[in-house]
């Protein structure tokens, strides 16, 4: 599934939560890192959603090619966002602890209203999520597959991101690792007027 919202800058209210990603020391930034050159691998390769070989093409050229593909347009590599990453954790995580996987959580939210816990002032927003891949290279992939989720990946309006991996530990659990990337754009805050003499 796939959501992208807008909204109005008068209406942001961020609420400012402070969430930690529970990774070792170092990890969160390997994961940053190895997500931002992924993800931007694919932004500069794939010309257009349903390109079959879209799918493993850029996964394996990811770690050493910089030059845009000729047929892909020109999109604004993604940065990492920390408060966007701790909306993904915040909704991976509930995933895995209480059994679900959609973008509805068990409490009525969706990426919107997490973003805005997060302190996230958003403009634009959109999330992927994925269960049951082992690597973030599987997630790609099965991202690349579904229209709906491509379009998330190569959308233009989106220039920062967070992702999480989150580990389920329930004995029932068929799917064991849960996956949520969350696309954004903050708003733009007017700049303060100038007074004239």
């Amino acid at each position: 599934m796939r959501y992208t919202f807008k909204r109005l800058p008068a209406a942001i209210a961020a609420a400012g939560l402070a969430l930690s990603a529970c990774l070792p020391a170092g990890a969160a930034e390997s994961l940053s890192e190895d997500a931002a050159q992924r993800i931007n691998a694919v932004r500069r390769h794939v010309a257009q959603c349903g390109d079959a070989t879209a799918v493993i093409a850029p996964l394996a050229s990811a770690a050493d090619a910089h030059a845009p593909s000729a047929a892909a347009p020109l999109r604004a590599p993604l940065v990492w966002n920390a408060r966007l990453a701790a909306a993904a954790e915040q909704h991976a995580r509930s995933m895995a602890e209480q059994g679900f996987f959609d973008h509805v959580g068990p409490d009525g939210r969706r990426a919107a209203q997490r973003a805005d816990a997060a302190g996230y002032p958003w403009a634009v927003i959109g999330e992927n999520l994925a269960a049951g891949h082992a690597t973030l290279d599987a997630a790609l992939a099965g991202w690349l597959r579904s229209d709906g989720h491509c379009r998330n990946l190569l959308d233009a309006r989106f220039v920062e991101f967070g992702l999480a991996r989150v580990e389920g530990h329930r004995p029932d659990d068929p799917y064991r690792v849960y996956w949520a990337v969350v696309f954004g754009r903050q708003v733009r805050r007017p700049e303060p007027a100038m007074a004239r003499y």
